[in-house]
């Protein structure tokens, strides 16, 4: 009965053993099959990333160009229209004073014949 005993316990070490080495190598399985799945995440991710960042830094470089542009579009607007906008100006500053100036006159000359109507009323 013994000798039955002790090969039940060897046969059941065994198969603890057995059962132990299967779950680590289920476990190690495991463990490298959720790396591959971490790593494919990360790649995408990267990949993701990079795909991102190339095109607003395109974005960015062609907002950069057309303000060049701009700026250099408006020295050369200012540049060869800026004499003829400031001559208009200057002009119309004299038309708008010469103006004024006759409409002063106007109101000072209906105001000198409303005051001549009243002193030859009274």
């Amino acid at each position: 009965m013994r000798l039955h005993m002790d090969v039940d316990v060897q046969i059941a070490g065994r198969a603890a053993v057995h059962a132990g080495v299967a779950l680590a190598s289920e476990a190690h399985l495991g463990a490298m099959e959720a790396l591959d799945r971490i790593q494919t995440a990360r790649d995408t991710v990267e990949a993701f990333t990079h795909e991102v960042a190339a095109k607003t830094q395109g974005e960015l470089d062609t907002v950069k160009l057309r303000a060049h542009l701009a700026e250099m579009e408006a020295e050369d607007f200012w540049e060869n229209k800026g004499k003829e906008i400031a001559d208009d100006f200057n002009r119309s500053s004299e038309k708008a004073k010469e103006l004024s100036y006759e409409a002063a006159l106007e109101v000072k000359d209906y105001f000198e014949k409303l005051v001549e109507k009243f002193t030859k009323v009274v």
